[in-house]
């Protein structure tokens, strides 16, 4: 990639990241994830204006009176992006490259968190890892990662998320919030993902092109899988072909969804091309 061309692309994602980020949790990351950054202090019994989230089910149903949990904020804060650069991502059918909006997605979440005096690092994932930034709490760190995201050798590389979750769970044994961002073109392994959400608040983002739910019809392609290399000619045009196309992508990700959604993961979809601020705020700020 030319480095004209991969500036430019760093410094359009950069400035649209740090507009949109302060909208996504409206300037309060925290917020967004009771108990997360904070140390437990002690229960007491609820009050009127307790968040009832906080509500402490154990000593509730002991005592037969309301108690909540109280914590106490703690500094710091870790917060990790694993981030899908397979081959698969970097696909586009429109203007912009599924990596593209996932690099923007990150950035908005690390200039949030970055806002809310937390760190940000991230693992860069394709069938293996590929790169690790450790957590930092600066600007600088917000560029790095968007740099090293969209820097990315277009080399075929499948997706494998297993070898970035055994990592992660390495890297930090204590919990902290970590978004899993990627197109989720890849079988989950249910028990591996139970065991990385068991010691930490995850998020699942999944970024796809809409190619893959509406492929239009546009005569003969010849079709290269972008993780295998496979060239294969296919006629949009065939009815039986969309319907299978569509079918099949659409199977591949329920199957994921209702893996995540299982484990009480949160799954968000995001679609390329589209404002990724409404479906995050959606579910940050449940509006």
């Amino acid at each position: 990639m030319e480095v004209e061309s991969l500036l430019q692309r760093l410094r359009r994602i950069q400035i649209s990241a740090k507009r949109r980020s302060a909208k996504i949790f409206a300037g309060d990351f925290n917020s967004a994830f009771l108990g997360q950054g904070m140390s437990f202090r002690e229960v007491r019994e609820y009050q009127i204006g307790d968040d009832v989230r906080a509500i402490d089910w154990n000593v509730t149903a002991r005592s037969g009176v309301p108690h909540v949990k109280l914590f106490e904020e703690e500094k710091d804060q870790n917060i990790m992006l694993l981030i899908d650069v397979s081959s698969s991502t970097q696909f586009g059918s429109s203007s912009q490259y599924c990596l593209d909006q996932i690099a923007e997605i990150a950035a908005s979440l690390a200039f949030s968190a970055i806002q809310g005096r937390d760190k940000v690092g991230a693992i860069l994932f394709s069938e293996k890892v590929e790169k690790y930034i450790p957590p930092a709490g600066n600007l600088k760190q917000v560029v790095s990662l968007i740099h090293a995201i969209i820097s990315t050798q277009g080399t075929r590389k499948k997706t494998n998320l297993n070898h970035a979750m055994i990592a992660y769970q390495r890297l930090f044994p204590k919990k902290t919030i970590g978004f899993i961002i990627s197109d989720f073109l890849c079988p989950m392994d249910e028990i591996a993902l139970a065991k990385l959400d068991k010691g930490h608040e995850l998020i699942a983002i999944c970024i796809h092109d809409p190619l893959f739910r509406h492929f239009p019809s546009t005569g003969i392609w010849h079709w290269q899988d972008p993780e295998t290399g496979e060239v294969l000619p296919i006629d949009t045009s065939d009815k039986e072909f969309q319907t299978n196309f569509s079918d099949d992508f659409s199977a591949e990700m329920l199957n994921n969804k209702l893996c995540f959604k299982k484990l009480g993961i949160p799954w968000i979809d995001i679609r390329v091309g589209e404002d990724y601020v409404r479906p995050l705020m959606k579910h940050f700020q449940g509006k």
